[in-house]
């Protein structure tokens, strides 16, 4: 595997940079966070990741690891190729997706081209406990996993535990908000998801 580039630029897009390295010109896909880092230098070190289909070899650069590891982490979800990785991650910096997934701020990443309800849902479960933040969160605010407090906090950590059951993430927030109503205040998690999973 390429994993990383070091070479003269030749052209550079908001989308892509062709890079001279030996008489060679490689082609990569960036994301507009890349773009905006790479400014205008002459010369580029970007790590890169190597997208193999069977019609095509694709090539994605990063001006850190940071960001490759993002790209790498969501294109390992269901639903996102590369083209909607690399379109989140020029919506929004590694740190703002992480900040949004450990607030479980779904709406945010909404914003990125390709990214529906749905999957925007999805992937603030899923990144959750793979792309950090969480600690931070907790640390930042004295509250629970991502900020929330009281029964907020236990509606939060219900969804979560009925998505990890199966329920898709609009069907356990719905959930869990109902049994919250019926459980009344002062209810904690194990109560939510009992009187949710009896509907």
């Amino acid at each position: 595997m390429i994993d990383r580039i070091e070479g003269r630029i030749v052209e550079l897009e908001p989308t892509h940079v062709v890079l001279s390295v030996g008489g060679v010109g490689f082609f990569l896909s960036i994301s507009l966070q890349t773009y905006e880092k790479i400014g205008r230098r002459d010369k580029v070190l970007l790590h890169t990741y190597l997208h193999v289909r069977e019609d095509i070899l694709q090539l994605f650069g990063f001006v850190d690891k940071e960001e490759r590891a993002a790209f790498k982490i969501l294109i390992s979800i269901s639903g996102v190729g590369p083209r909607v990785a690399q379109a989140i991650l020029s919506s929004l910096s590694v740190a703002t997706l992480r900040d949004a997934v450990a607030a479980g701020d779904w709406k945010r990443l909404t914003a990125a081209p390709g990214v529906g309800k749905k999957l925007a849902e999805r992937m603030a479960v899923e990144l959750r406990d793979r792309l950090g933040g969480t600690e931070a969160a907790e640390t930042a605010t004295g509250e629970g996993p991502a900020g929330y407090a009281g029964v907020a906090g236990s509606i939060h950590d219900a969804v979560q535990a009925l998505v990890a059951l199966g329920h898709n993430p609009g069907s356990a927030e719905k959930l869990a908000t109902q049994a919250a109503k019926k459980a009344g205040e002062g209810a904690n998690v194990q109560e939510l998801i009992k009187i949710a999973l009896k509907g």
